[in-house]
């Protein structure tokens, strides 16, 4: 029989973290992934910020080395650019629960959210409350976002935060299931810890560092080398004890009230995500601090690398994205 071969299905997904940019191109197949291409790079820029020129500069600098151009292209925003909030609401629906989230979030952003993009799902339903998941973000900074994107030929068709493509990654990867299973994001001055129950989120809270809390030891300098090339790979720097210990003691913190306050099953394995996931000590430390299994992400054989870059715990993210809900 002649005829035109299918071909295989491509998408391209976008991280956009608190000081990184990634991109992963990956084929879908049946049962399996292939990561095609991989760039990943420095963001520099403060919380909340989207420098419009520097972003500019890093995705056309992309472009030569990835194809931006797919089926489908979808990003995840850190919780810096797109916050995701937790609401305890009576059981109303339709256009009033609507309206109540959104005043709600009205007055969680104030005067910097006058007009917002948000959605909202409901997590859990007990007696007469409910427990809503929303993620929001000004619409203003949306628009910047998208047209950076617009700007170098690549149309965002989905848009998602860190928490729900930690979700689709875990079910992917077979690391979530009925029982909760946390992840906690670290990076060199921030950190978020996030819950995942019944293949959904929910509960994430950021961590941020003390201005006096130094992230890194004094011999501990980060070497990185650049995703850019075969065999790439990226060191996580070494973490002060007492930036570890102010993220264990947080992260124990969220830990209890996810157990006493929510009623919820305990927590019992922590998954790491992030670039300093693999700093040395860090598993172990807070394994036994917070006396729960503690690993650093590992996203199985389920996908092929044909870059030899790929780092789950690094790039994990972008390749969410593209996965989109499983």
């Amino acid at each position: 029989m002649i005829g035109r071969r299918n071909k295989i299905p491509e998408a391209l997904g976008i991280h956009v973290g608190r000081d990184t940019l990634t991109i992963a191109r990956v084929a879908k197949r049946a049962g399996e992934l292939e990561l095609l291409q991989l760039v990943h790079e420095p963001l520099a820029r403060d919380p909340g910020g989207w420098p419009v020129e520097l972003v500019g500069e890093k995705l056309r600098k992309a472009r030569k080395r990835i194809n931006l151009k797919a089926e489908q292209a979808k990003i995840t925003l850190s919780s810096d650019l797109a916050p995701t909030h937790f609401f305890v609401m009576p059981p109303i629906t339709g256009d009033q629960l609507d309206e109540a989230l959104k005043l709600q979030l009205q007055n969680k952003w104030g005067n910097t959210g006058s007009e917002l993009s948000y959605q909202f799902q409901i997590v859990e339903k007990r007696g007469e409350r409910c427990r809503i998941f929303a993620p929001s973000i000004p619409t203003e900074r949306l628009r910047l976002i998208l047209g950076s994107f617009l700007d170098v030929n690549c149309m965002i068709d989905w848009m998602e935060v860190e928490g729900v493509s930690l979700a689709n990654l875990f079910v992917y990867s077979g690391l979530a299931g009925t029982k909760p299973v946390g992840a906690l994001q670290v990076g060199s001055n921030w950190a978020e810890i996030h819950i995942l129950r019944q293949k959904q989120i929910v509960l994430s809270r950021a961590i941020g560092k003390l201005e006096s809390d130094p992230s890194q030891t004094d011999s501990g300098t980060q070497t990185r080398v650049e995703a850019g090339g075969p065999g790439a790979e990226i060191e996580a720097p070494s973490l002060s004890s007492s930036y570890m210990g102010r993220v264990a003691r947080e992260a124990n913190k969220t830990l209890d009230y996810f157990e006493i306050e929510l009623l919820s099953p305990a927590v019992e394995r922590l998954i790491l995500v992030g670039e300093t996931a693999g700093s040395a000590g860090l598993p172990g430390f807070l394994a036994e601090e917070l006396e729960l299994e503690v690993d650093v992400l590992d996203t199985g054989n389920r996908m092929h690398d044909a870059t030899g870059m790929y780092q789950a715990n690094v790039h994990g993210l972008a390749v969410a994205a593209a996965i989109g809900e499983g």
